[in-house]
């Protein structure tokens, strides 16, 4: 065997650096999710500008009920961002005690299957009956019929995001305890619980964003309904708009992710440098030293 195939197989068996190649696999299938969303609403709103720039007349700019298919979609994968973010915090669950590669792989892929599987299904029984014949003003997220399904399940999802941050910060809490208060010489122990650490501290910006931004939506939507009697149609429309944060998401997301990633590489890059500094001093201190004895 020689010394790259040994490398390899030492990698391959090494659980710490399997736990970040899932961890990142979640975070790229969460960033698919955010593209896929940003096409389909930008459609939508491409088609919108569409019938209103070229209607000749007022009544023109109406758009084609069935078009707003495309507008449905985005409003069913609200739920799987919050999913993926649940699936990262189960991910570092599992690799804080110490559960094994083909675990955390199993709740990688188990994660994003479901929540594409729950997009589809809540999309299907919040849109099923909802008529696509004839012409709309435009097309909102959350329709009549839809909304006693979707806005139920924003209330659901509310509380799953005010647990999933509250793991995520015991999760934290925890790593942080054992790494700098338990006495293990086990350098692997210790260098996977920096990993989490590091990783937990990495994402952390981002699902803070996140957890704000759904908060947000949600009291817009409660509000919006709650005052909806008093509005005109104009006004209710245009509080729908101005609820739909996720846009803001799907932008600012990779922009901080990215910020991230770059700032913890030159972290880790300075980290060695100064490693490899203190080396350097001790062989020049243990060097002085042995020579003062031999003169």
């Amino acid at each position: 065997m020689d010394s790259n195939c040994a490398v390899a197989v030492e990698d391959y068996d090494f659980a710490p650096l399997h736990a970040a190649q899932w961890f990142y696999e979640l975070i790229i299938v969460l960033y698919a999710f955010i593209v896929f969303y940003s096409i389909v609403f930008m459609l939508t709103q491409l088609i919108q500008l569409f019938f209103r720039y070229t209607a000749k007349e007022k009544c023109d700019a109406q758009v084609p009920k069935v078009l707003c298919v495309l507008r449905y979609v985005p409003s069913s994968m609200t739920s799987s961002f919050l999913i993926m973010h649940i699936g990262i915090t189960a991910q570092h669950a599992l690799s804080t005690f110490g559960y094994g590669f083909r675990s955390q792989k199993i709740a990688a892929r188990s994660t994003y299957c479901f929540s594409l599987v729950y997009s589809v299904a809540l999309g299907t029984w919040a849109f099923w009956n909802e008529p696509l014949q004839g012409r709309t003003a435009y097309c909102a997220g959350i329709t009549a019929s839809s909304s006693g399904i979707l806005i139920p399940n924003l209330y659901v999802f509310l509380a799953l995001d005010i647990l999933n941050a509250l793991a995520s910060l015991l999760l934290w809490k925890y790593n942080h305890f054992r790494l700098y208060n338990e006495n293990t010489f086990e350098l692997e122990i210790s260098f996977h619980r920096r990993q989490n650490l590091y990783a937990m501290q990495q994402f952390s910006p981002i699902a803070t964003f996140q957890a704000v931004l759904y908060i947000i939506f949600i009291l817009s939507i409660y509000f919006s309904q709650l005052y909806k009697s008093s509005m005109s149609n104009n006004w209710f429309l245009l509080a729908t708009l101005a609820a739909n944060v996720f846009p803001f998401y799907c932008f600012f997301c990779p922009l901080i992710f990215i910020v991230l990633i770059r700032n913890g590489r030159f972290k880790r890059v300075s980290h060695v440098n100064n490693l490899i500094n203190s080396a350097h001093q001790s062989d020049q201190v243990y060097f002085a030293a042995l020579s003062v004895q031999w003169k």
